[in-house]
This record gives structure tokens, sequence and C-alpha cells, in this order.
């Protein structure tokens, strides 16, 4: 699991209406979360500020084109991934935990997603490009 702990910073990628969001800034987390599709990221935005949420930071993103200097203890992929990239994996933390789900390969047959969890047990070269966007559907 993620395990969000206070003080950790967490990038979720997929924010959605931004409950999870939410959640993970109640346990602690100062959140950075990216939105492909700006009326989730708007509505997002609008949800967590109705409720007072304030260590949670909203973008319109595209999490596959993460370059970024942050290294995350926490990234989370609640988004829709057709494969899963490793490419996460270099933004996190050494000891940093991963979890996020995929759909599976193009063509695969319909059923549940598959979770995949991570944790950095060693460093990954940082700053070498974004993600493949030829697994992109």
């Amino acid at each position: 699991s993620a395990a969000v702990r206070s003080g950790d910073q967490v990038l979720e990628v997929g924010t959605g209406s931004g409950y999870l969001s939410a959640c993970m800034a109640l346990m602690g987390g100062q959140v950075q979360s990216l939105e492909l599709h700006a009326d989730l990221a708007a509505t997002a935005r609008s949800n967590l500020q109705a409720t007072g949420c304030s260590s949670v930071e909203v973008s319109c993103a595209d999490g596959l084109g993460l370059v970024s200097e942050t290294a995350y203890d926490v990234i989370v992929l609640t988004g829709s991934l057709p494969l899963y990239q490793p490419c996460f994996e270099r933004a996190l933390k050494f000891g940093g935990r991963q979890w996020g789900r995929h759909a599976g390969p193009t063509g695969a047959p319909p059923g549940p997603c598959r979770v995949h969890q991570h944790r950095a047990v060693r460093n990954l070269a940082r700053g070498t490009g974004a993600c493949s966007r030829s697994a992109r559907l």
C-alpha cells in the first residue's frame, strides 16, 4: 500500500474528483495531483476548496509527460494506464512507495485491473526523460 505518512511528498496521477487526494492529505501528505482532463481538474479543485483541503495542488497535466526534479515519498497512479510505466520509479525518493493500477496490454480480454506496488530500494537514473508514450491507447 502507499501508506501515506505525515510530511510525505505525494504525487498522484489521475485526480478524478479529488476524493483520494483529500484522503492522502488528511493522512498528512503534501499532495501534487496531475489530471489530464481540464474539466475533472476544475471539479477536483472546487471539491477540495469546498472541504477546506489546502495541502493538495491540482494541475492539469499528462502524467506520462512527467519530467520532474522533485523526488516523492509516495506516488499513486490512479489514472488509466494501459501498461505500467517504470519511469515513475525515477521520481521516487530512496525508500519511497508507489502504488498503481493498469489495465493490461491493448487487446487483452476485459477483466480486473492489475495492481502494481513498488518500493524504491536503490537509486534509479534520474532526469532520463519522460515516460514512454508508445504504450498509450
